[in-house]
């Protein structure tokens, strides 16, 4: 039985207490609703970063540094795991700062790409090539939508898709886009 978690390290916390050092802040600062944490994650193909010791510690040298940078005011755990085919290691932070107190706020589509362009640019500084930007697959239609498109109609959404795939065609710039 292989253990998952091979390597682990705190950042501005000890990981040996985590839960409770977690506990302490949110209770300190009378916040214990809600959400209680984040949860992120940092993976890596095999053949980019094989699952060896050194690189095992360099996934968590890479965890650390990016939970270092998107939560430098909160505690957080990193654990590397080798339960899969591929290194990788997950990202535990608290949703209260040790300091001030204030939630962790995340606003999805705006975080998220600052948090892959982070991850993206340590990823770099370890010799690591950053996968492909993720282009999307189309969204799912609606039954009214395909309504629409079985009596030969035109949806809204399908013009103003077919209008921003123009712009971004003919675009010179991005203020030429906007």
């Amino acid at each position: 039985k292989v253990n998952k978690c091979a390597l682990k390290a705190g950042v501005n916390c000890d990981i040996t207490d985590i839960h409770s050092d977690f506990e302490e802040t949110r209770t300190y600062f009378n916040k214990s609703g809600g959400r209680q944490g984040m949860h992120f994650a940092l993976s890596f193909d095999p053949k980019e970063l094989p699952n060896t010791l050194r690189n095992q510690q360099k996934c968590l040298e890479m965890g650390i540094e990016l939970a270092g940078k998107i939560a430098k005011d909160y505690e957080s755990g990193v654990f590397v795991h080798v339960d899969q085919d591929h290194l990788h290691c997950h990202i535990v932070t608290n949703s209260v700062a040790f300091q001030t107190g204030k939630k962790y706020h995340m606003e999805k589509n705006k975080d998220l790409v600052i948090l892959r362009n982070l991850s993206d640019q340590i990823c770099k500084e370890h010799g690591i090539e950053p996968l492909e930007t993720y282009k999307g697959s189309n969204r799912a239609e609606k039954s009214v939508e395909k309504r629409i498109k079985e009596r030969g109609g035109v949806t809204w959404k399908s013009e103003i898709v077919e209008a921003v795939n123009a712009a971004k065609k003919i675009a010179l710039s991005q203020d030429h886009y906007k």
